[in-house]
């Protein structure tokens, strides 16, 4: 972008100087000479803003879609934690008073729906890298 910067005032500075030196008019002085020179100067500065400012704008918005996807995966986070916890509440439950295979149903069934959400978790992590 700094080259591009320097180009662009370095253009107007050499066509300022061309039409000094080979286009003069009649009734041009030195201080039309500098009015000229700082409308071309004032005017490739709005030119370089303007790229500028689409540049970040283009950032901006690349930054703001990995959040989105930061976001996801915080909440999914969330959410197996709250599994997690679930599965303890589960398990501590139904560790009295319940059958054996009542209970070794229920932490599998758990344990399958947390260890699914993890792998899903696991894939959204690895496209936001």
């Amino acid at each position: 972008m700094n080259k591009f910067k320097y180009l662009v005032f370095t253009a107007i500075v050499i066509s300022w100087v061309v039409v000094l030196v080979f286009f003069r008019p009649q009734n041009f002085d030195a201080m039309n000479a500098l009015y000229t020179l700082f409308s071309g100067l004032a005017f490739g500065g709005l030119i370089v803003t303007i790229i500028q400012q689409a540049d970040q704008i283009k950032s901006q918005e690349k930054d703001i879609s990995n959040l989105k996807d930061l976001f996801k995966l915080m909440t999914k986070i969330n959410v197996l934690s709250s599994l997690l916890n679930s599965a303890q509440e589960i398990s501590r439950r139904t560790s009295s008073g319940s059958k054996t295979e009542e209970k070794e149903k229920i932490n599998n069934d758990v344990s399958e729906n947390i260890l699914k959400y993890y792998a899903d978790l696991v894939d959204s992590y690895k496209k936001i890298k």
